[in-house]
């Protein structure tokens, strides 16, 4: 390989360690000697077309690039693949793509999808790889996880102002047919945040799924409590007139001391101003919603009786 050394390094370098088998020959690999390459190991087969050079790491989204690569011009990660691309919360996400005209052979394990529309505006480079935008992402997502994941992944981009409301409206809009996938869930999960603060976790929207259907007030959401104009503490759910609060904690009890010693000092200064906490775990809101039901229905029944 030593007379394409340098253009193969290079070619590789720029793709995660990847080379095509015509990017081999537009650098003058005879087919023949690509055949030996992969015999002797210097080449690994990825797909039939896509190849590694040997020695080169092969992180997750190396696979998600070969795949693209694979799928010829235009394919891009698309659906859980791209939401992982873009840091959003998805299932185990499976090497999934979206190519217009693909008649390029897969190695197993490739979830390919035909587009009905892939504008210029939906499609980016996430760290190299190319791929859907977030808010194209967000609207193929409904078509592969159920609604309540849609929601997790649109709370997500929102909050970390990966993409704004507004833009997603006027996808959404642009792209909504009749039996579209995705275009229910995202529309849902657009009219379900209610113009209020975005849920700062995952655990936050779930809490609020599972006290959805209960006979009790909407809370309000990241909620200042202060007494004098002091500030007391920020609650992740709140019911101001009843001075009732509930928070989730996704990692348990905090554990260092002086953690252990800052949540103490913050409940009393609560419960000094009159304010009843409710403190519910991931395990909790995840695998015992009965019991958070519960606990909250007979909290607030308390306090509109009282």
């Amino acid at each position: 390989m030593a007379a394409h050394d340098a253009a193969i390094a290079e070619r590789a370098r720029q793709q995660l360690g990847l080379i095509t088998h015509r990017q081999l020959g537009d650098v003058g690999v005879a087919p023949s000697t690509i055949t030996d390459w992969v015999a002797d190991g210097r080449l690994e087969v990825v797909h039939p077309s896509v190849f590694r050079v040997a020695g080169a790491n092969a992180p997750w989204r190396a696979t998600v690039l070969a795949a693209c690569l694979a799928g010829g011009p235009g394919a891009v990660a698309s659906h859980r693949a791209a939401a992982e691309l873009h840091g959003l919360p998805v299932p185990a996400a499976p090497v999934e793509i979206t190519a217009r005209r693909s008649r390029h052979a897969f190695s197993s394990g490739v979830v390919l999808h035909r587009p009905v529309r892939l504008d210029p505006l939906d499609v980016t480079a996430v760290a190299g790889v190319p791929s859907t935008s977030v808010a194209r992402t967000l609207l193929d997502l409904g078509a592969v996880v159920h609604r309540g994941r849609v929601q997790e992944a649109v709370d997500a981009a929102l909050r970390d102002g990966r993409v704004s409301a507004d833009e997603l409206a006027a996808r959404l809009e642009a792209l909504a047919v009749r039996g579209r996938p995705g275009v229910t869930a995202l529309r849902a999960a657009l009219a379900d945040g209610g113009g209020g603060p975005v849920p700062e976790s995952v655990l936050e929207r779930r809490f609020l799924q599972v006290i959805a259907d209960l006979a009790i007030p909407t809370p309000v959401r990241q909620f200042d409590v202060r007494v004098g104009g002091r500030f007391l503490a920020r609650l992740d759910f709140a019911w101001p007139e009843h001075r009732i609060g509930a928070e989730v904690d996704g990692h348990g009890s905090h554990a260092t001391r002086r953690q252990r010693a800052h949540d103490l000092e913050r409940r009393n200064r609560l419960a000094e101003a009159g304010w009843q906490l409710r403190v519910f775990t991931y395990e909790q809101v995840a695998h015992e919603a009965d019991l958070v039901r519960h606990t909250m229905l007979l909290v607030l029944g308390a306090s509109r009786t009282a």
